[in-house]
């Protein structure tokens, strides 16, 4: 041995410690964007309101065809299989505010492993 210790693992922790075990499991988790459009700046800011509520980070614009969009967005990295379950909250909250639920839209990150 050189005189570098070594960590619990039993080798020297300085490098990365990206396997591809984890690497695997980050694949699995998503960041992107959910959409909702509303006839009305009213109707929007409603709904914007609500998905605050159950932790959506929302932006509220106006649509250049005159309708509203909000676009919400999870404040972390979350679950594939959350996935449908987040659309179906931004679904409902739409529907009770008389606009429709458009899309998920995936939106790429990056990986950032951080030795420990």
């Amino acid at each position: 041995m050189n005189g570098t210790p070594l960590g619990s693992r039993g080798h020297d922790e300085s490098g990365p410690l990206a396997t591809p075990e984890l690497l695997g499991a980050m694949s699995v988790l998503l960041q992107g964007r959910f959409e909702a459009t509303f006839p009305d700046e009213e109707a929007a800011k409603a709904a914007a309101r609500d998905a605050r509520a159950v932790d959506f980070v929302v932006d509220v614009s106006q649509e250049s065809a005159g309708g509203w969009l909000i676009v919400g967005r999870r404040k972390h990295l979350f679950p594939r299989d959350e996935r449908d379950r987040y659309a179906s909250r931004l679904n409902a909250i739409a529907t009770r505010h008389n606009g429709a639920f458009c899309q998920f839209v995936e939106e790429p990150r990056e990986a950032t492993i951080s030795p420990e």
